[in-house]
């Protein structure tokens, strides 16, 4: 007994599945999108100052992006530091000639 089987039929089978994976993951995509921006309008809420430029980059760029920002601070709390010291030590001097002279 000889069982005869079709290749094509199976290859056509094969290739509308394909096809019919592809769609339906097509159309996932575009609820992923949009779940996607309402993940980003509910982060935006959350997080007003943060700019959705911000947020669309990758993650090394916001870390880069973050140190920068922060190294900044900190030269300009440096300065700060300087400047309430060198003013509070001219203070005191003033304040050391008011009480000396009266």
């Amino acid at each position: 007994m000889n069982i005869d089987i079709n290749s094509t039929w199976i290859v056509i089978l094969l290739a509308v599945i394909i096809a019919l994976f592809l769609l339906h993951n097509l159309g996932g995509l575009k609820i992923f999108s949009k779940n996607d921006n309402k993940m980003i309008n509910q982060f935006l809420d959350k997080f007003p100052l943060v700019s959705p430029d911000f947020y669309k980059k990758t993650k090394t760029e916001q870390l880069a992006e973050n140190n920068q920002e922060i190294h900044e601070i900190n030269k300009r709390l440096d300065l700060l530091e300087t400047n309430y010291a060198y003013i509070s030590e001219q203070l005191k001097r003033i304040m050391g000639e008011i009480k000396k002279n009266g």
